[in-house]
C-alpha cells in the first residue's frame, strides 16, 4: 500500500516537471518573437519616418596638400627697353641699324646734319675767346689799379670799381664756357647710339627724316611703328625677360625673392625656361587682391620673344593648406558663397564660405570649413538651414577627378543613411 502511493507520488512530480518543462520552452520561444516583433516595427517606424526626409549626398572634405602648384599667365618683356631719341634737330643723314639688327653699347645707330647748331657751337666758341681776352686787360687793369691804390694816385672807390669788373668778367668767361659745353654736348646728340647692348625692334626713320628733340617728325618710311612716330629707334635687351605677374593673395605669404619658376611657352612645346623671382611689391593690390611679381628668365638663345605670352609654373610649400570642396557643393545665397554640412545630428547647417582659388570642378575653401567635415554635393534649392536629412556619402571620387583630391569612400552606419 505504502509502495502505491508512493509511486503515485513519483509520477505526480514527473508530470509536474513535464509541464513547468514545457511551459519554460513555451516561453522562451513567445518572448524572442515579441522582442523580435517590436524590432521591426521599430524598424518599419524609422524608415516610414526616414523615407519622409529628403535624401542628399555628401562629400568629405580635407587639406590640400602642402606642396602646392600655382600656374599663372603672364607678358613676356625685356630686362631693358628703352626709345632711342634725339636731342639735335636736323635731317638724318644716314642710319645704320635696321629692324632686327643686334647692337653693342654705344654703337652707332644714324647720323644727324644740323647745320644750325654747328653755326651756334662755332659762335660760341667765338664768344668764349673774346671773352676770354676781355679777362686778361680786366685782370691787368685790377692788378695795375691796385698798385697805384697803395701810392695813393687813385682812389678807394676806382680800384674797387676795377676790381669789380674783373670779377664781372671771370663770371662771362665761365658762362661762355659752359655754353660752349652745352651745345657741344647737343653736337654730340647728331650722332644716335645704342643706349646698351640688344637688338632693334622699330626703326622710325628713314635718309632725309627731318628729326626734332620730340622725335621724327617728318614721314618716314617706318620699320615696326604703330601709331604716331615719336621715337627714332626702339632697343630692347632680351638676352634675359621678365615677366609681371598678379600672385593671388591666398598665396601672397609663400612667394619671395628666390623662389624658383618656370616658364613655358606654347609655339615652343616641350621646352621650360628656367626662372625666379628676384623681386615683389610687398603690397597687395586693393583692387584685384594680387602680389606684384617679377620674374626674370634667361634667353642666351633668343628663343623667347618680347610680348609674347607665356605661363609661370611655381612650386612652393604653404604653412597652412587651404580646403578642397567639390564646386558643386557652392550654395549662392543672400549671404554669399556658402555649403551645407551634415553633422552627426543628420542636420544640414548652412556655414559662410571664403573662397581661395577656384579649379573649376574644386576650389579652395581658405575659411569656413574644417577637414573631415560633410558637405552637401549638389544641394537643391528646397535645401534648407537646420533640416533633417538622410546623408549618404559619395562614392567614386578619386584623386584624378579633382588636383589634390582625397579619396572617397562609402561610409557605413553613418546617422540618417538608409539601411542597407
Amino acid at each position: 500500500m505504502a509502495e502505491a502511493t508512493l509511486s503515485r507520488r513519483s509520477i505526480g512530480v514527473g508530470a509536474g516537471v513535464i509541464v513547468a518543462a514545457l511551459l519554460l520552452l513555451l516561453l522562451a520561444g513567445l518572448l524572442p518573437r515579441r522582442s523580435q516583433r517590436k524590432v521591426l516595427e521599430q524598424r518599419a517606424v524609422s524608415a516610414a519616418v526616414a523615407d519622409t526626409l529628403p535624401l542628399v549626398a555628401v562629400v568629405r572634405v580635407d587639406h590640400a596638400p602642402a606642396s602646392a602648384d600655382l600656374t599663372l599667365p603672364g607678358t613676356l618683356q625685356p630686362i631693358h627697353d628703352a626709345s632711342v631719341y634725339a636731342r639735335s634737330s636736323g635731317y638724318v643723314r644716314a642710319w645704320y641699324a635696321d629692324l632686327g639688327a643686334k647692337v653693342a653699347d654705344g654703337q652707332l645707330l644714324a647720323v644727324i646734319d644740323a647745320p644750325d647748331l654747328d653755326q651756334q657751337l662755332s659762335q660760341a666758341k667765338s664768344t668764349e675767346a673774346q671773352a676770354a681776352a676781355t679777362l686778361v686787360l680786366a685782370k691787368s687793369e685790377a692788378e695795375r689799379w691796385q698798385s697805384l691804390a697803395k701810392d695813393s694816385v687813385v682812389t678807394q672807390d676806382e680800384y674797387d670799381q676795377k676790381q669789380s669788373a674783373y670779377q664781372s668778367q671771370i663770371a662771362t668767361v665761365n658762362a661762355a664756357h659752359d655754353n660752349v659745353r652745352r651745345l657741344e654736348s647737343l653736337v654730340g646728340y647728331e650722332r644716335v647710339k645704342a643706349p646698351f647692348a640688344g637688338v632693334v625692334t622699330a626703326r622710325n626713320v628713314d635718309n632725309g627724316t627731318y628729326i626734332t628733340a620730340a622725335g621724327s617728325s617728318g614721314a618716314p618710311i617706318a620699320a615696326g611703328a604703330t601709331g604716331a612716330v615719336t621715337e627714332l629707334f626702339h632697343v630692347a635687351r632680351t638676352d634675359t625677360m621678365r615677366v609681371y605677374i598678379g600672385v593671388p593673395q591666398a598665396y601672397a605669404p609663400s612667394v619671395h625673392p628666390g623662389l624658383l619658376a618656370d616658364l613655358e611657352e606654347e609655339e615652343l612645346p616641350g621646352r621650360l625656361f628656367p626662372g625666379k623671382i628676384v623681386r615683389t611689391a610687398d603690397a597687395v593690390d586693393p583692387a584685384s587682391r594680387t602680389l606684384l611679381t617679377e620674374v626674370d628668365v634667361a634667353n642666351k638663345d633668343g628663343a623667347l620673344l618680347p610680348g609674347a605670352y607665356a605661363d609661370i609654373h611655381f612650386r612652393f610649400s604653404r604653412p597652412s593648406p587651404p580646403i578642397l570642396m567639390p564646386g558643386t557643393a557652392l550654395i549662392f545665397r543672400t549671404q554669399g558663397a556658402q555649403a551645407a554640412v551634415v553633422g552627426t545630428d543628420s542636420i544640414a547647417h548652412f556655414r559662410s564660405l571664403r573662397i581661395g582659388r577656384d579649379y573649376g570642378t574644386v576650389m579652395e575653401v581658405v575659411a569656413g570649413l574644417a577637414e573631415g567635415e560633410l558637405v552637401v554635393n549638389q544641394p537643391s534649392d528646397a535645401l534648407r538651414d537646420g533640416q533633417h536629412v538622410r546623408a549618404r556619402l559619395v562614392p567614386g571620387e578619386t584623386k584624378a577627378d579633382r588636383p589634390r583630391g582625397q579619396q572617397v569612400q562609402v561610409l557605413e552606419g553613418f546617422p540618417g543613411s538608409p539601411t542597407p
